[in-house]
């Protein structure tokens, strides 16, 4: 019965100091995102900006998580050989919906000042692809992937600015399609920079 105390005490203490440390992240930003694929074929690969936003919801002070949803839309244009014969998109954009779970912690923390390092994965659901020149198609598409996100922000009063690299886990392309028996496996990722804003919900300690 000790036992059992002690652990609701432990759960009911962690718990209350997630709910005393509380905010939401509303946030919009830039990306530079590209595609790389394993078989090499790619002569030239330039990301276009897009953009994206959403919204994260941190939980505890010096070391957090923070789930996010987010609204994104990428672009990218790229030239790639297929035998003798020379492709080009247009300019592909690709929308997804997408999912973050980051871990977090407080490197700086000043009363006007904090820097922030996170890293964690994050899901993107696929939802419409257009390509100028219709290389790159919805069909052609996974209906989401993998990633992995590693970054750096800083705050001051309640205002944010952050700016990180998605690295590609899984492939964007549909195992089963055409264009994936030439390109292979692809991953996209690429940088971001976010600015947004700091509603703290409840207590935030030092």
């Amino acid at each position: 019965m000790k036992k059992l105390l002690l652990s609701a005490f432990i759960t009911l203490g962690i718990s209350g100091t997630a709910l005393a440390q509380t905010a939401i992240l509303p946030q919009v930003g830039i990306t530079a995102f590209k595609p790389t694929d394993e078989n090499g074929q790619t002569t030239s690969n330039n990301a276009r900006v897009g953009i994206q936003a959403g919204a994260y919801l941190r939980l505890g002070g010096t070391f957090y998580v923070q789930p996010g949803l987010f609204y994104q839309t990428t672009k990218f244009e790229r030239t790639f050989d297929i035998g003798q014969v020379t492709l080009k998109t247009g300019d592909v954009k690709v929308d997804a919906a997408r999912i973050d779970l980051l871990f977090g912690a407080r490197v700086i923390n000043t009363d006007n000042f904090k820097l922030h390092a996170f890293a964690g994965p994050t899901y993107a659901a696929t939802l419409n692809v257009d390509d100028e020149n219709n290389i790159y198609t919805k069909e052609n598409f996974s209906n989401g992937y993998l990633s992995g996100k590693v970054g750096l922000g800083i705050e001051s009063g309640f205002f944010s600015l952050s700016a990180g690299y998605d690295i590609g886990l899984t492939s964007v392309i549909d195992e089963n399609s055409s264009l994936y028996q030439i390109t292979g496996d692809i991953r996209y990722g690429g940088v971001y920079v976010n600015l947004g804003l700091v509603i703290p919900l409840s207590n935030q300690d030092k």
